[in-house]
């Protein structure tokens, strides 16, 4: 008796694991979606050219000024990184 109470519990919590995502998660989805297809080309294939190199950086926060200031840390963050990876093929 105690082995089909046991069953049933774990087919009711399995059973729960396949409810439909909730309204918000759908409505947040869509509006990633929409955002991807407003990402400029520029920034999702960087320009490639052999005098010059070129990041990218993207950041979110509550004051504008200081999501671009986040953004543009982390484009250059990235700009090193790729400036060290140069001068360590350089050396090879």
């Amino acid at each position: 008796m105690n082995k089909i109470i046991v069953l049933i519990m774990m087919c009711i919590f399995v059973s729960a694991c396949g409810v439909a995502p909730p309204r918000d998660y759908i409505l947040q989805s869509k509006q990633v979606e929409k955002t991807v297809k407003m990402v400029p080309e520029w920034y999702t294939d960087l320009p490639v050219d052999d005098d010059m190199i070129f990041s990218s950086g993207a950041a979110t926060a509550p004051d504008l000024q200081l999501a671009v200031d986040i953004a543009t840390l982390n484009a250059k963050a990235k700009l090193g990184l790729m400036l060290l990876d140069i001068q360590e093929e350089n050396l090879m």
